[in-house]
């Protein structure tokens, strides 16, 4: 088996265990050079075409993938066991009072017609999701717009 990652992401160890396992670890650079000889050489190769980017089909020639059902890797990932919906469940509830504090805050602000940008919202909105039990880190930056920026 093969692997497409950012060595740098992975501790000696990781990468020791995946060697005894036979997996080998390329760079994710070279999944689209690889996936090219794979088709070229015959093999076949399953591609979601749904969840896949384009570069990646014309990757695979003129006759495209071999296969190309969804993957059951997607279908897999939605099945939750009750530890799972319980802490999806938490987190939303969480976040819901983190987004009430942030909210508050930026009325305050706004009814004492203190400016208030896009980046002023975001510190806000963080600040508040960083003082909930469990934070780690934002999945992804705060999107905020208003006006033209909206």
């Amino acid at each position: 088996a093969t692997v497409f990652l950012d060595h740098g992401k992975l501790a000696p160890e990781v990468l020791s265990h995946l060697k005894d396992a036979e997996v080998e670890v390329r760079a994710y650079e070279d999944f689209a050079s690889t996936l090219q000889t794979k088709a070229r050489d015959g093999c076949k190769v399953w591609m979601d075409i749904q969840r896949s980017n384009y570069g990646l089909f014309l990757a695979m020639g003129a006759s495209g993938p071999k296969e190309t059902q969804a993957s059951p890797v997607a279908s897999m990932k939605v099945r939750k066991n009750e530890s799972e919906l319980a802490g999806m469940v938490a987190a939303h509830r969480r976040d819901g009072a983190a987004m009430c504090v942030a909210l508050s805050e930026l009325e305050f602000l706004m009814q004492s017609h203190q400016p208030v940008t896009e980046m002023d919202v975001d510190h806000i909105v963080t600040a508040a999701r960083a003082k909930q039990h469990g934070y780690l880190d934002n999945s992804f930056d705060t999107i905020a717009g208003f006006g033209a920026n909206g």
